[in-house]
């Protein structure tokens, strides 16, 4: 609660807020008065059932893609966009000892990858190559190989409009992208700058046409990239990153992939 109103999103269910009664110099009744204001529900927990709760919120499902196996490096990441941004993270991951496979609608950058050329200035060719001889890293214009993917990250551009606010076309066309190949299991991670509101309101009910429902069958990160173009002393390993998972333990599967 911040002051501001916000109309209520046919897309975002009703919240609830959970109010841990003695971590605060407010009553009860002054917070649910308070949450009241803006159409949020309180419930009031003792503290020894928060670790509880916490423990038993939206567990991960059976078959579901685990925290173990991205830290072994076992899961195979998928990085739609190769441009300044997608292209260094899918080197960083290549190096951190994942399978990548970099996706794009540009054959010409494609093209270049698979010679062993970067076409980014951040990113050696030599470290290119090196991955690509390894087979840590490949590039396609396939999007259907993303059902072979444990991991996608969405790292394609928005483009200011003239309205200045984000223009959100290639996220969606990623999004669509997606939800044709979108299996159980899978992790989506939202990689690209945009408006608060994003993940929830956009990617989740495109997502959901696929039949498929975010936290039971697939599950859903936000972690916006924080690349300097050209700035060559603080890159993607040493600038710390901002994850979001859709739920505690969301948050906790999506970070092991970018703690390389």
């Amino acid at each position: 609660v911040n002051g501001r109103k916000r109309r209520a999103h046919p897309c975002r269910p009703k919240a609830k807020a959970v109010w841990l009664v003695d971590n605060t110099k407010l009553t009860f009744e002054q917070v649910a008065t308070l949450c009241g204001r803006h159409g949020l529900e309180v419930q009031a927990i003792a503290d020894d059932e928060v670790a509880t709760g916490m423990q038993g919120l939206d567990p991960l499902a059976a078959g579901e893609l685990t925290q173990e196996e991205i830290e072994r490096r076992e899961a195979v990441i998928g990085v739609i966009g190769l441009g300044y941004v997608g292209l260094p993270l899918a080197v960083e991951l290549g190096q951190a000892g994942f399978r990548v496979i970099g996706f794009d609608v540009d054959d010409s950058k494609i093209s270049t990858l698979g010679q062993g050329v970067s076409y980014i200035g951040d990113v050696e060719s030599s470290e290119v190559a090196k991955l690509i001889k390894a087979e840590k890293l490949d590039a396609t214009t396939e999007f259907d190989l993303l059902a072979d993917m444990d991991v996608i990250n969405i790292c394609v551009p928005t483009p200011l409009r003239k309205t200045r606010d984000p223009d959100v076309s290639f996220i969606a066309a990623a999004v669509l992208e997606i939800r044709k190949h979108l299996r159980e299991g899978q992790l989506i991670i939202l990689g690209s700058t945009t408006y608060p509101g994003t993940t929830h309101e956009f990617v989740i009910p495109m997502l959901e046409d696929s039949g498929l429902t975010i936290g039971k069958d697939y599950s859903l990160a936000f972690a916006p990239e924080r690349i300097d173009p050209g700035n060559t002393k603080f890159k993607v390993t040493n600038v710390p990153k901002v994850v979001g998972g859709d739920t505690p333990p969301r948050t906790e599967l999506a970070c092991p992939v970018f703690r390389t």
